[in-house]
């Protein structure tokens, strides 16, 4: 199977060659996309594309916000596939869950483009299953996985009905019931554990781990991926250890557009890095509550977001700015602003060990996988977005290794030039030297490692430069002083003449 990766950073246009494409090369299409929103965007698109070149094409689009239908997005997706089937010009429009949720078989004959790296594709977890492992068992099976790690395969029966959910409503419901929907579909790789059913009577929680490959998708006409970081994505890893050679990467290069050089201020508030955890604990908390006061004293009126635990903190706050989802890939409606503020955190968890094991991956990886790139997406949906565009973009993130990568990123993709970042602490808000307790990894970016020393040599020539206009500042201060009349030099005052004789 050929892969074709469209990889390059967010606004190199690498979804408008691939909707270009679609709309100028007569097939039948089908484009999955991260949201409901951008499925009405892309349609609207390729409407507008086939008029302007005067070319008929039926555009639809599928998903769970259309009102006044009876049949799930599943169904309509499987009838729409059916319907166009002998069509000579259309696309279907939808969304990475209902992707998902479709039998590959139906793909048969078709085009598929799947913008960014699927939502949902790689799901991990740990659940109770002492008492319910009795209805697993009689619903799948194990299969060994071999490579020498002690898991297997969750495999569906042949002929058995799906259970409901009074089999495992005893312990760990909703855990089970996302396990028995993984485990129950045949296009997804699951794995657990176990090298038997019984043995989850034995344990507190047994952990499992699903991951959707596009293996299984072979019968369509031609499968491309657009993503800026899919060769680093868990998905792509899954595919190198459970496919090898079945799956052959090509990667596209992204057209080349000379780009404007815009100057981007990243300003952080903390050298700690956050995690959910300590924003929860009072000081973390605390933390937060300063820079949303902070942003509200300064008029802020970007666009924004955090965490799901922490927005209360910062709603309302902002009376001119736009709150927004923290999953922004894709997102071109926000291209209108000049600023922006993303107070986030997406680090491993204890449901992801799963995926660290077998994937034989570390901690910080999924850092990389997850926080980076969600960063990256987020910051990149503004007006910095547009290559054309080169007014100044502020950026404000959380903590100052969080500001580094990215500083890094948009020099090292191309996004502006080395002297066009400035990388500022907010000392205002005063939680800059807060400590919290560190783990004692490594902060391991997406930076290639013989980009590293640029990191902080980057890091090194902002310093030197904070002093120098530091010094420029006391000089321009000494300048005026001396020209007023108003400066003292350093040490103590001379006596004056009238001092040393005083008059009677």
């Amino acid at each position: 199977m050929i892969l074709k990766i469209y990889s390059g950073a967010p606004g190199s246009g690498k979804t408008l060659s691939v909707l270009n494409d679609v709309a100028e090369t007569p097939g039948r299409y089908v484009i999955a996309v991260p949201r409901k929103e951008l499925a009405e965007e892309f349609a609207s698109y390729l409407r507008e594309r086939l008029e302007a070149m005067t070319r008929s094409a039926i555009v639809k689009t599928i998903h769970s916000g259309q009102p006044g239908y009876r049949e799930g997005v599943v169904r309509r997706i499987k009838d729409a596939l059916r319907e166009q089937g002998a069509c000579i010009h259309c696309v279907v429009l939808i969304t990475h869950e209902g992707f998902l949720g479709v039998d590959p078989v139906l793909f048969e004959g078709w085009h598929v483009r799947i913008d960014e790296v699927p939502d949902g594709a790689v799901v991990s977890d740990a659940v109770n299953a002492k008492t319910s492992y009795v209805t697993l068992e009689k619903h799948f099976a194990l299969e060994p996985l071999g490579h020498g790690l002690g898991w297997s395969r969750v495999v569906p029966l042949p002929g058995i009905e799906p259970a409901t959910r009074s089999a495992y409503s005893g312990d760990a419901a909703e855990k089970l019931a996302q396990l028995f929907k993984l485990a129950s579909n045949p296009h997804r790789l699951v794995l657990i554990d176990l090298a038997e059913w019984r043995d989850a009577g034995l344990r507190q929680q047994v952990r499992y781990w699903s991951v959707w490959t596009p293996i299984d998708v072979t019968a369509c006409a031609s499968m491309t991926i657009t993503g800026a970081s899919f060769f680093n994505s868990l998905i792509f890893h899954a595919c190198q250890k459970f496919h090898g050679d079945e799956i052959k990467f090509e990667r596209i290069a992204p057209p080349a557009n000379r780009r404007a050089n815009p100057f981007v201020t990243i300003r952080y508030f903390t050298r700690h890095r956050g995690t959910t955890e300590w924003w929860n604990g009072d000081e973390g908390s605390l933390c937060l509550v300063r820079i949303s006061q902070y942003l509200e004293r300064t008029g802020f009126s970007g666009f924004w977001s955090c965490n799901a635990s922490e927005r209360k903190v910062f709603l309302h706050r902002f009376s001119d700015a736009t709150a927004c989802s923290p999953k922004q890939a894709g997102t071109n409606s926000l291209r209108h602003h000049t600023s922006c503020m993303f107070v986030y955190s997406n680090k491993a968890q204890v449901a992801d060990s799963a995926i660290l094991e077998v994937l034989d991956l570390s901690r910080d990886y999924i850092e990389v996988a997850r926080e980076e790139e969600d960063v990256i997406q987020f910051v990149m949906r503004g007006a910095i977005r547009d290559p054309s565009f080169d007014g100044s973009y502020e950026v404000y993130l959380y903590s100052e290794d969080q500001a580094e990568v990215l500083a890094s990123y948009l020099v090292r993709e191309g996004i502006t030039a080395e002297d066009r970042v400035e990388v500022l602490p907010v000392v205002e808000a005063r939680i800059l030297d807060v400590a919290r307790p560190e783990t004692k990894s490594r902060y391991v970016t997406m930076t290639p490692p013989e980009a590293e020393v640029s990191v902080c040599e980057r890091k090194k020539r902002r310093q030197a430069k904070d002093r120098e206009r530091s010094q420029r500042r006391r000089d321009a201060i000494k300048a005026s002083r001396k020209a007023d009349g108003s400066y003292c030099g350093r040490g103590r005052p001379k006596k004056t003449e009238i001092a040393r004789h005083p008059t009677s």
